[in-house]
């Protein structure tokens, strides 16, 4: 019998974008630092893109910055798309993304399904039977008439990544 062949195995699919050198700096308190050292990576379609090192390297501030949530004083680097060479500051405009990180609230005051009803009428869509099959595969079935201040820290990690999922976005970026 043959081998099944993965059909996201290929990186033989165009990234969506390239970053050549990428590292910024913030003003605080105690002046002028760099967020990171620079970096080089591809984002491809439907593939996964893992950010590893040890504490204080500057993990969080790059997946703040691919996300537009930090906004670093200066930014160093190139990036690229298939159309051409775009502006490194505005990088997090290229994708719909979603940033999951432990700060990403969700509305404590909302059970569990209005949180995702929330997420699906910002995409203009409505509750359907592929939202019933995630909410099933993501363990969440159970907690949809919970109040989400009253989840567990694991339980409340699956209600984020699963209203990144309903989102439809391009780019997901999860932390810790």
């Amino acid at each position: 019998m043959p081998a099944r062949m993965d059909p996201f195995a290929s990186s033989s699919s165009p990234p969506i974008i390239t970053v050549e050198g990428l590292s910024g700096e913030i003003q605080d308190g105690a002046g002028k630092r760099r967020l990171f050292e620079p970096v080089d990576f591809q984002l491809r379609p439907r593939r996964l893109l893992a950010v590893i090192g040890r504490n204080g390297v500057g993990k969080t501030s790059l997946l703040r910055l691919l996300a537009g949530s930090e906004t670093p004083v200066e930014f160093k680097g190139s990036a690229s798309t298939a159309g051409g060479a775009v502006p490194i500051h505005h990088l997090h405009t290229l994708y719909r993304r979603w940033f999951v990180d432990p700060g990403h609230e969700v509305f404590p005051t909302l059970r569990v399904r209005e949180n995702l009803e929330v997420v699906l009428l910002r995409n203009q869509r409505r509750w359907n039977q592929e939202v019933d099959f995630l909410v099933e595969q993501w363990k969440c079935k159970e907690l949809l008439k919970r109040f989400a201040r009253d989840l567990s820290g694991g339980e409340l990690r699956r209600l984020q990544i699963l209203m990144a999922v309903l989102s439809r976005a391009n780019a997901i970026f999860l932390d810790e």
